[in-house]
């Protein structure tokens, strides 16, 4: 996700050798995504949040999630 003003934003690497990465909902303070491995396990919810210090900001984060 890109960076908002003195943000960074949020990054994701995996390799794609063993993982597949479905992107299920993005915002500017969470990724929420399916963990597919290629072996045919069963699939997993990852959900990465990176909240705002702002409360303002913030609370967008809450309505989003």
């Amino acid at each position: 996700m890109p960076g908002i003003s003195y943000s960074r934003g949020i990054w994701l690497f995996w390799n794609d050798f063993d993982f597949d990465i479905h992107m299920e909902m993005t915002h500017s303070q969470f990724i929420h995504s399916y963990v597919v491995p290629k072996d045919e396990e069963p699939k997993w919810a990852l959900t990465i949040v990176c909240g705002s210090p702002r409360v303002a900001t913030r609370q967008s984060l809450w309505e989003g999630i």
